[in-house]
């Protein structure tokens, strides 16, 4: 006897059904098209906001706001007065050099006109 392979055998019967059991698995439950049984919504709403950036003794990002809006002359008395190192890191479309080392309580602001325009701790 000659051996085809269209010729059906008790092995390859075996092999094909294990490929369509197999493959059944892999289907979806889903009961309308495009629905994906997967993925399910949140049952409660998710919130997307982020910690606000440490600052000085306690304070938060939000503080740091307080030197935007002042001249260059007033945040430096406001960092004075706060006791918080400041430095500025950009004026008038200039960068400046700066060391990348993170301090907390360093007030790093962004001067526009003598405007401070910008202001993070770090």
């Amino acid at each position: 006897m000659r051996f085809s392979p269209f010729t059906p055998t008790k092995h390859g019967t075996v092999v094909l059904l294990a490929a369509m059991l197999t493959l059944g698995a892999c289907g979806s439950d889903a009961s309308e098209p495009g629905e994906n049984p997967g993925t399910t919504p949140p049952t409660t709403p998710v919130e997307t906001t982020t910690a606000p950036e440490p600052g000085p003794k306690g304070k938060t990002a939000e503080k740091a706001t307080d030197y935007i809006g002042l001249s260059e002359a007033d945040a430096e008395a406001l960092a004075d007065e706060n006791d918080v190192p400041l430095r500025v890191v950009h004026r008038d479309g200039e960068d400046f050099a700066v060391t990348l080392d993170y301090q907390e309580d360093r007030v790093n602001i962004t001067v526009i006109d003598d405007i401070v325009t910008d202001a993070t701790y770090g």
